[in-house]
């Protein structure tokens, strides 16, 4: 699974990513590539103030947050 949020700037510099979070729950990019596609009920991407006003300055460069068919 590939995701880009903020252009492709993200991309090649590494320091544009976004707060990945899982069922309500925060986690590393690392980890969130490991989940199976198939578990994954929704995904949304916040970007912007609606990010940081959901999770805080950790959010500046957007959030993508899934739910998962397993909670």
């Amino acid at each position: 699974m590939s995701m880009v949020v903020g252009g492709l700037q993200a991309v090649s510099i590494r320091t544009n990513v976004p707060v990945y979070v899982v069922d309500g729950k925060i986690m590393s990019e690392k980890r969130f590539r490991k989940i199976d596609s198939q578990h994954i009920d929704s995904v949304r991407v916040l970007r912007g103030e609606v990010a940081i006003a959901a999770y805080g300055r950790k959010a500046k460069h957007g959030a993508v947050v899934v739910t998962t068919k397993m909670r």
